[in-house]
This record gives C-alpha cells, sequence and structure tokens, in this order.
C-alpha cells in the first residue's frame, strides 16, 4: 500500500510581517522626504538632485519610487522648469482636495459617457 506524500510544511507567517514592517518603512520615508520638502518656502520647487541631497532614499530607484508614490497621492505635482523636470509640494489639505475633486470628475465623465450611450441606444 502506497503512503500519501508528506504534507508541505505551512508558511511561516514571517512573509506578512515582512510586508507590514516594508509598508510602514516606505510610509515613514514618504513622510520623511515629504516633510522636509515641507520646511522649504512655499512654491519652492525641488530638482532630483535636491531629493537626493535629502538623503531619505538608499539608491535612485528608491527615490524615483517615493517621488512617484507622493505624486500618486497627490501630495507632489510634476512641473518642468528650463525643460528640467521639477516637483512642487502641495499641503496634506489641499491634495486631499485633489483626489476629491478627481474622483468627482471621474464619476461625471463617467455619468456623462452613460447618459450619451443610452441617448443614442434609444435612436435604433
Amino acid at each position: 500500500m502506497a503512503s500519501a506524500p508528506p504534507l508541505a510544511p505551512p508558511e511561516p507567517m514571517v512573509k506578512e510581517e515582512q510586508s507590514a514592517v516594508d509598508l510602514a518603512q516606505a510610509q515613514s520615508l514618504l513622510d520623511q522626504l515629504y516633510d522636509q520638502c515641507a520646511t522649504r518656502p512655499a512654491g519652492t520647487l525641488f530638482f532630483q538632485r535636491d531629493f537626493i541631497n535629502m538623503q531619505v532614499a538608499d539608491d535612485m530607484g528608491q527615490l524615483l519610487s517615493l517621488i512617484q508614490s507622493l505624486t500618486d497621492k497627490h501630495l507632489m505635482k510634476l512641473m518642468t522648469f528650463d525643460g528640467e523636470a521639477c516637483w512642487q509640494i502641495r499641503s496634506r489639505a489641499e491634495a486631499d482636495t485633489c483626489v476629491t475633486l478627481h474622483t468627482l470628475s471621474l464619476r461625471t465623465v463617467s455619468a456623462c459617457f452613460c447618459r450619451c450611450y443610452t441617448n443614442i441606444m434609444m435612436l435604433f
């Protein structure tokens, strides 16, 4: 009689715990970068070299990831100055407003498409 193959050991919970730690560390770095920018006068333009000099990230990939995350959260806006990419921070309140407006805009556009589609379909 053949015996059943041994069961694989259960996956350790370390992966989930590590993931939570990574998220907390990433949020901490985001906060550090944003807070350092917030100490500058309003309207300051930040260039890549400015972010590098803040020494928040370990490498360029991590720095670009942080900048992208802040931009995605509307805490920074991407701009250009003399053909060079730069960023300007927004207040947290302004960023919240941008998120809300963005969501409302998408809903409005979606509703318009639905109405137009419905109106077109009624013609046929």
